[in-house]
């Protein structure tokens, strides 16, 4: 898995899957890690995530760390769940989330939308509304495997990361491909704190910019 918009690879695997993909006994992250395959990695990192929601106090935020294999790194992931379901392409129902990710030294931020089809052509523009300020729209875009719709350079990143700094809601409304919108809550509360390690190992620039590195490769 690389930086940009193939990050997400995984998430196009079939469900059905899964169980042949992680092994069977994944409890944390040092599971996860020893994984060779990238998709299959994040697949066992997604379980995990639904495994610990419920132990989580703090807020319903999620942070996993591993060991990049290509630099010895520090890879962080921040994940959050929607709090309700999305009914799926084919009927199945799957929660959307919200993933932001330091992979190499470098942030990218994006959404799935429980298996629906994004694409950035007529479909990419993302309206949303934090807690009770005036909706916004971003244009975002697609992840190679179509399953996800994103800001893939710390550029775009870290200043929506910062935008929810402090926040207790987000609402989100995209168009899959082809079909009617979809929606989705988050109960963002506690970004600030939980994203902490991962901007401490992408080395967010203090304030509000995005680090030199970003704007080379936007």
């Amino acid at each position: 898995m690389i930086a940009g918009r193939s990050w997400i690879t995984g998430s196009a695997i079939a469900v059905s899957l899964l169980a042949t993909s992680v092994p069977s006994n994944a409890e944390d992250g040092k599971d996860c890690a020893a994984i060779s395959d990238d998709a299959k990695r994040l697949l066992c990192y997604d379980l995990i995530f639904k495994i610990k929601r419920t132990a989580t106090q703090q807020s319903k935020w999620i942070v996993q760390e591993e060991t990049s294999k290509i630099d010895d790194r520090k890879n962080v992931f921040v994940a959050l769940d929607s709090n309700e379901r999305l009914a799926g392409r084919f009927g199945q129902k799957d929660k959307a989330r919200l993933l932001f990710a330091c992979r190499e030294g470098k942030t990218a931020f994006y959404i799935t939308f429980g298996g629906h089809f994004m694409s950035s052509l007529n479909g990419g523009t993302v309206t949303y509304r934090i807690d009770k300020r005036p909706a916004a729209k971003k244009g975002m875009r697609e992840s190679t495997d179509h399953q996800a719709l994103g800001l893939w350079t710390a550029g775009e990143a870290i200043p929506f990361a910062r935008d929810l700094f402090g926040a207790q809601s987000l609402y989100l409304q995209a168009v899959p491909h082809s079909e009617s919108s979809v929606s989705a809550d988050f109960d963002v509360a506690g970004l600030e704190q939980a994203i902490k390690p991962l901007a401490e190992a992408c080395k967010w620039p203090a304030g509000g910019g995005a680090d030199k590195q970003s704007r080379s490769t936007k």
